[in-house]
């Protein structure tokens, strides 16, 4: 499977829910925008693992300035749940 996404800017956040080892949802914004998100997607879900991180994912771009990456590129490196 393959995720494209548009390419971040510099100063924008990531924010990833994840079950487990699966993303069951992925947010990309402004700092303050990611803030909100990230508050808001803890208080929906209180026993799953949210991450907020800078956006600069450090991937090539394609010709339409989107980024490319497999499902197995978003897995959460060495966390495996409870």
């Amino acid at each position: 499977m393959t995720t494209r996404i548009k390419a971040p800017l510099p100063p924008d956040r990531r924010v990833r829910v994840w079950f487990g080892e699966h993303l069951i949802a992925d947010y990309i914004g402004a700092a303050e925008d990611a803030a909100q998100y990230e508050a808001g997607m803890r208080r929906r879900f209180l026993s799953l693992r949210v991450t907020n991180e800078s956006a600069d994912l450090g991937r090539a771009l394609d010709a339409d300035h989107e980024l490319v990456g497999s499902a197995e590129d978003r897995s959460p490196s060495g966390w495996r749940g409870a």
